[in-house]
């Protein structure tokens, strides 16, 4: 790949920038799944690839595209859906909230703002950034420890930031 690459830079027809572009996400896949040699990665290995690094999509298809013409594959390239992103990374984001809930230290208004972050991420698929957390206006409902939150017109409730000290 990075001869064709190459080539394709001697004849003007990309940029240095981006053939280290290109070469990023090939490299990245065999050193992820151990490709040794000249094995070609599996269909499994580029599906699983592209949940792990979903922002690389783009350069890796170019990847595909040359294995497929060169080895005569037929491998895909397609992009995750939010779902399947989100799947992956459950665990991560279940990781990160009982880290906060562990805290020895009282949770500073960042902690308490990453809390509503991941919750928003774990109990209901929906990313928000930090900064537009610090706009929303939100509630403490009853003695239930839950927060309701108003993003986009609608009520989410979530787990009060309350920790195990």
């Amino acid at each position: 790949y990075h001869s064709f690459l190459s080539q394709k830079l001697l004849k003007r027809k990309t940029s240095l920038k981006s053939v280290r572009l290109a070469l990023q996400p090939a490299t990245g896949l065999y050193i992820e799944y151990n490709v040794t040699d000249l094995n070609t990665p599996t269909q499994e290995q580029v599906n699983s690839y592209l949940l792990l690094k979903h922002g690389q999509y783009s350069s890796l298809y170019g990847f595909i595209c040359f294995l497929n013409k060169e080895y005569n594959l037929n491998l895909t390239c397609e992009k995750p859906t939010k779902n399947e992103i989100f799947k992956a990374n459950r665990k991560e984001v279940e990781k990160q909230i009982i880290d906060l809930f562990n805290q020895k230290k009282l949770l500073s208004k960042t902690d308490k703002l990453k809390w509503l972050q991941l919750s928003m991420m774990y109990f209901h698929c929906v990313h928000i950034s930090l900064s537009s957390l610090k706009t929303l206006k939100s509630k403490q409902v009853d003695q239930r420890n839950m927060i309701a939150l108003i993003y986009d017109r609608k009520e989410y409730w979530l787990p009060s930031p309350i920790q195990s000290n």
